[in-house]
């Protein structure tokens, strides 16, 4: 209905979007997470109808859209594939969501390059991958995905993360 109901790393909680944007333009306004969009986008580009897929969209935090046999997957409170929030390092840094080493504080952009930036861009980028391998290989055997579309900046998800993910994912899946 337009509201966003939780964006930690927005601080937004229970913000109707729809009528503040709805307020100043002249057309209609449908909000959606942008996995998601992307998520029927990719659906939509090709066949079969019925397929399947993840697509994880990595930015400013990180999320994912779920599409299983052709039909998105929004889940309870519209949360389905709200990975950045899936701890994958206990002693890692201090996230909005006030818990420790989430997937977001390890690969969002800002981060990852800010890190990258300061030290062995290689090592962090090929750590990052690992991580969210990691947090993958379990969505995709439970769900028995045939298909992962990463989105986001190519300096992010380059081919170190990419590798690394994928290397992730083949030894726990």
């Amino acid at each position: 209905r337009g509201t966003v109901l939780e964006a930690p790393n927005l601080a937004w909680h229970g913000l109707d979007l729809a009528a503040g944007l709805g307020a100043g333009l002249d057309v209609p306004v449908h909000v959606a997470n942008d996995a998601n969009a992307i998520a029927l986008a990719e659906l939509g580009l090709s066949e079969p109808p019925g397929r399947s897929l993840l697509v994880v969209k990595v930015g400013h935090g990180v999320g994912a859209g779920l599409v299983l046999d052709g039909h998105l997957v929004l889940g309870d409170r519209f949360a389905a594939g709200e990975i950045g929030h899936v701890v994958v390092d206990p002693d890692g840094e201090a996230c909005p969501c006030r818990r420790a080493g989430c997937l977001e504080r390890v690969i969002a952009a800002p981060r990852l390059r800010r890190r990258a930036g300061r030290g062995d861009a290689v090592a962090e980028h090929t750590a990052a991958g690992q991580r969210l391998g990691e947090a993958l290989a379990p969505v995709i055997s439970t769900l028995n995905l045939p298909e992962v579309v990463l989105s986001g900046p190519l300096d992010v998800l380059d081919e170190t993360v990419r590798a690394a993910a994928l290397a992730a994912i083949r030894n726990r899946t």
